[in-house]
């Protein structure tokens, strides 16, 4: 079951970057037994070498039925290559009022992408660091399978 999973992650990963140009980093932090705890921050490193060229910042979010809220907070730390780092807080809605899972949904497995980054400049160039954590008052989210962290040339 494992290795379904994780096949449709990449599977729906791939589907949804495809139809642009290949993303300049994309990976995936998958959750223990579908659950992320508190003290959880999966890290995405990855360098930019161009100054000049937009970028869009987007996150896949895959959970199952096990999720209990209608949304998640999620901290995006990011520490540039000059030293700075900053802190930005995300919203992500997940299902409406009446319960309703809003996401793209296969089998049992709703998958939510969000852009929180729009024609984004990377300066300084160098190697950038995102550490997410969720900003949940539950300490250990059941239903979470896996985050994802693509950063591709904007669309403009």
């Amino acid at each position: 079951m494992k290795v379904l999973l994780r096949n449709s992650a990449l599977f729906i990963l791939l589907v949804m970057v495809s139809c642009g140009k290949k993303p300049l980093y994309t990976e995936t932090h998958e959750f223990t037994s579908g659950k992320w705890s508190s003290g959880e921050m999966p890290v995405f490193e990855f360098e930019v070498n161009d100054s000049l060229t937009p970028f869009d910042l987007s996150f896949l979010l895959r959970i199952n039925n096990e999720y209990d809220y209608q949304n998640i907070w999620i901290l995006m730390h990011t520490d540039k290559p000059d030293g700075a780092s900053s802190i930005d807080t995300v919203n992500l809605q997940l299902c409406d009022d009446r319960g309703r899972w809003l996401g793209k949904k296969s089998g049992a497995v709703y998958a939510y992408q969000a852009i929180f980054g729009r024609q984004h400049f990377f300066k300084p160039t160098g190697k950038y660091k995102i550490r997410m954590e969720h900003a949940v008052m539950e300490p250990n989210l059941r239903g979470v399978l896996d985050l994802s962290l693509i950063v591709e040339e904007s669309g403009k």
